[in-house]
């Protein structure tokens, strides 16, 4: 419990990006596998394996990044 466990999300089918309850979903499912950090790439533009919402980075910090600190 003591040791800190970290996961790298990348391009891939999760897309925590999607939307806020996406995002929400995502951290949700890491955190009850016991994972305390949660790292994801930033969206680039032209990147062909990141189609989401290019301002869901932006509305993820906004809301649900300090609600699922707050879990």
């Amino acid at each position: 419990a003591s040791i800190d466990r970290i996961v790298l999300s990348g391009a891939g089918d999760d897309r925590p990006l999607a939307s806020v309850d996406a995002f929400t979903d995502c951290v949700g499912r890491y955190r009850a596998l016991g994972i305390t950090d949660v790292v994801l790439h930033h969206p680039r533009a032209g990147d062909p394996y990141w189609d989401d919402p290019p301002d869901m980075l932006e509305q993820v910090a906004a809301g649900a990044l300090e609600a699922a600190r707050r879990d």
